[in-house]
C-alpha cells in the first residue's frame, strides 16, 4: 500500500521516479492519467469451453 501513498503524493517532479517503481501496466496507466488521458480498460480473457469431467456420458449413466 506504500506505492499507493507514493502515487497520491507524486508531483510533476517525482512522477517518473514513482512510475519506475510500479509494475509496467500501473506505470503506463499513471502516466496516461498524468498527461490528461484515461487508461485503457483491459479486455477480459475468454475462457475456453472445456467439458466438465463430472458431466460425461459415463458419469451420467452410472
Amino acid at each position: 500500500m506504500a506505492e499507493l501513498n507514493d502515487v497520491r503524493a507524486a508531483t510533476e517532479d517525482t512522477l517518473l521516479d514513482v512510475a519506475d517503481h510500479l509494475p509496467a501496466e500501473a506505470a503506463e496507466a499513471l502516466l496516461q492519467i498524468a498527461t490528461g488521458g484515461a487508461p485503457a480498460h483491459p479486455t477480459p480473457a475468454r475462457r475456453a469451453r472445456t467439458p466438465s469431467p463430472i458431466r460425461t456420458p459415463s458419469a451420467a449413466s452410472g
